[in-house]
């Protein structure tokens, strides 16, 4: 039998070997011979580089991360930059259950029906660390000021019931 050999490496192996090099040792990925700022991956130069397109982007109302999106009304960024910033504050636990109800999320409360996609919360039981949709603002807070308790929503609607 023959020697074991390695099979040889491919292009991204060979990339990927060589940025792994290259950082390990405190240098720019993109500029080998410039070490790296302080609690960064890149040069100074990247980083300038990188803040001259975001304030281009932002000139033009576009995403400084999606330069080909539109900022979102009245925003600083695009929709998906908003909707994965608020994502990242939640639970672990929960977050990849808050991204795919996002995606499927149609701009409309599960409980009352209004159309509010820009006002829609993330409605999860605190307690158990479920996630359980995305309501209107109002809805959300309703439920919030129950404190998710079915007795006192049941008291709630026999008291409008009563006035009827």
């Amino acid at each position: 039998m023959g020697k074991w050999r390695n099979p040889p490496l491919t292009v991204a192996e060979k990339n990927r070997k060589h940025y792994l090099k290259i950082t390990q040792a405190g240098y720019c990925p993109n500029h080998s011979d410039r070490p790296v700022v302080p609690n960064r991956v890149v040069c100074e130069e990247c980083i300038l580089a990188a803040k001259r397109r975001a304030s281009a982007a932002k000139a033009a109302g576009k995403c400084p991360r999606h330069p080909s999106v539109d900022m979102a009304k009245g925003k600083k960024s695009c929709e998906a930059c908003l909707v994965n910033g608020r994502i990242q504050l939640l639970p672990k636990s929960i977050r990849q259950a808050a991204r795919e109800a996002w995606t499927n999320f149609q701009g409309v409360c599960q409980i009352c029906g209004t159309t509010s996609p820009v006002n829609g919360r993330w409605c999860f039981d605190h307690k158990d660390n479920l996630f359980r949709g995305i309501l209107c603002l109002h809805c959300n807070w309703a439920l919030g000021h129950i404190k998710d308790d079915i007795k006192i929503l049941e008291n709630m609607m026999n008291y409008l019931v009563s006035f009827r």
